[in-house]
């Protein structure tokens, strides 16, 4: 106390000096003793802080006059900002089969649900009739055979006329030709899949019509599938082939890791965007054509930066951003207003851009009631 009293006196001195003097003291003067005056009330500040830590330490009285709060230690991290869109899965292997050709169903091989590889036949049409033109035009195609073979052997003893020849060689060819295109036809009597996959939908039943103008059936290959989304022209930038991704199915409520394997060439002028494709595993045959995803990409990503709780950052009267960090005074702790510039928010933390390194011990629970330079404990 002694000392606070000698400061205080030679201040009233150096106050009195310096207003009777004031017309007469050179700039200079005046300058050395307001720094003279900086440095006394440091000293003063100082030492008062010194004597409330140490009557805090003697008096646990006085905690309930000292805000209580907790701090949030910074170390330099990641920060990522993503941006969700929604997507379909999709399939290119996904076909409503038509039958080629018209008739009564005569056999239906599959059933719903059923695995079908390609080739494997479906349904049957009733191909009598032309079975019997088939079997028709083998016989004659035999006939007009032999008798190529017999006019040929002939030619080649110069006995007979080479029209003769050429003739029986034409029948001959004709009817092959003819024979193998009743053939051709027979098969698509035999309605098959065109790829290997599942059959989701079976229409018909045996004895019904089919035509051409009529599904029978949808095949569906779940193996290879993907996600199309449209991405708005302004993320063109900051996006490209290869980037991970992260897919969440609401209606599943599951969340796929992927990457982006194709982004389309052209922007959709009625909607400004663009298509991404995204190939995803489905060995579980969970997922299905046109279920809806949520695919969340990455479009700006930095390293060792200051990463803070959006909720820590306070605002003042004029918009500008400040947190309260915690400095180390003696046996306490006082409150440092500091101005921050932030960047990107996501997920409930800020980018600090900066005024802060990353290292620095910010307020949390009681920032709200606290002011800069208050003294305060420090909650474990």
């Amino acid at each position: 106390m002694k000392s606070i009293n000698t400061t205080i006196l030679l201040l009233s001195g150096i106050f009195f000096l310096s207003c009777q003097g004031s017309s007469e003291l050179e700039i200079d003067v005046l300058t050395a003793k307001r720094d003279s005056l900086k440095d006394v009330k440091a000293s003063i500040s100082t030492q008062i802080l010194d004597l409330e830590s140490s009557i805090a330490t003697l008096d646990t009285s006085i905690e309930k006059r000292i805000t209580v709060v907790t701090a949030v230690d910074l170390q330099p991290t990641t920060f990522s900002h993503f941006f969700k869109v929604q997507g379909n899965v999709e399939t290119d292997q996904n076909a409503v089969i038509v039958p080629e050709v018209q008739g009564r169903i005569t056999s239906i091989r599959v059933k719903e649900g059923q695995r079908v590889n390609k080739g494997n036949v479906i349904l049957t049409i009733d191909s009598k009739v032309l079975q019997n033109n088939i079997d028709e035009t083998q016989s004659r195609y035999d006939l007009t055979e032999v008798v190529f073979k017999k006019q040929e052997s002939l030619w080649n003893q110069q006995i007979g006329s080479e029209i003769q020849f050429l003739e029986a060689k034409n029948n001959m060819d004709a009817t092959k030709q003819r024979l193998e295109a009743l053939k051709a036809q027979l098969a698509m009597y035999s309605v098959k899949a065109p790829f290997a996959g599942i059959i989701d939908e079976l229409r018909p039943k045996v004895g019904e019509m089919a035509s051409p103008m009529s599904p029978v059936a949808r095949i569906i290959n779940l193996d290879e599938m993907y996600i199309k989304c449209d991405v708005s022209e302004s993320y063109l930038s900051k996006i490209q082939e290869g980037d991970s991704v992260g897919v969440y199915f609401p209606s599943l409520e599951r969340t796929l890791a992927t990457k982006i394997s194709r982004i389309g060439q052209y922007i959709n002028p009625n909607n400004r965007s663009f298509v991404i494709r995204l190939n995803i595993n489905n060995r579980d045959n969970s997922l299905k054509p046109n279920l809806l995803g949520e695919v969340r990409i990455r479009d700006f990503s930095v390293d060792s930066v200051a990463v803070l709780s959006s909720s820590l950052i306070q605002q003042l009267p004029d918009g500008s951003d400040f947190v309260y960090v915690l400095e180390k005074t003696g046996n306490s702790y006082k409150t440092v207003r500091r101005s921050v510039s932030t960047g990107m928010s996501y997920d409930g933390k800020t980018h600090v851009t900066s005024g802060l390194t990353g290292t620095e011990s910010i307020v949390a629970e009681g920032s709200k009631a606290i002011r800069d330079g208050e003294i305060v404990l420090l909650s474990n």
